[in-house]
């Protein structure tokens, strides 16, 4: 999920943090329930440290950095990728309907 660029790192934090917070627990359930996929990759970079604590409360790890990628502002910061795992999100009380299956049609990564 790849968030507009002006909502990238936004300063405020506030209320947009909250609903991007609430997106991710949705989308979490929703991916690891119905689709039943094995694990959710997301990244930003190293200086939106709001979204990586973020990320992490929601219990993403961080698994690496790609080193001087991204512009910002004039120079190169790094790209923080973080992951969680299936059985990490149901042992967060998180996977709705993990049991159900795999819909038709979709994969189940």
């Amino acid at each position: 999920m790849e968030l507009p660029a002006d909502q990238r790192g936004h300063p405020s934090g506030g209320p947009h943090l909250v609903l991007h917070s609430e997106a991710l627990r949705l989308l979490g359930d929703h991916l690891f329930g119905p689709y039943a996929l094995h694990r959710l990759e997301l990244g930003t970079w190293s200086g939106n440290e709001r979204a990586v604590r973020a990320f992490t409360r929601r219990g993403f790890r961080e698994e690496g950095r790609r080193r001087a990628v991204m512009p910002v502002e004039g120079e190169r910061s790094d790209r923080v990728l973080l992951g969680m795992l299936r059985e990490e999100w149901a042992s967060r009380g998180r996977a709705k309907g993990a049991s159900a299956g795999v819909p038709v049609g979709a994969s189940a990564g």
